[in-house]
């Protein structure tokens, strides 16, 4: 559990530095409303959890092709 913080605080660092309060929800022109907010919390662990591993899929595949285009289906 402490990687998976590690790489939410990387994630966000790279975030704020690539779009400088740009991003929904970091205090930029797009605020984080009630509705996201209840959104997440009612959504289940289990689907976090597979959108994680198929973001990792993902980045497997950009990093191996050296981020050439590659259609996934």
């Amino acid at each position: 559990m402490a990687g998976n913080k590690q790489f939410f605080y990387n994630t966000m660092e790279v975030l704020d530095e690539t779009f400088p309060s740009r991003w929904i929800g970091r205090g930029g022109q797009i605020a984080c409303g009630d509705q996201i907010t209840t959104a997440i919390a009612s959504t289940e662990h289990c689907m976090f959890h597979r959108l994680e591993t198929e973001l990792e899929y993902r980045s497997d595949i950009v990093r191996v092709t050296r981020g050439a285009h590659v259609k996934v289906d």
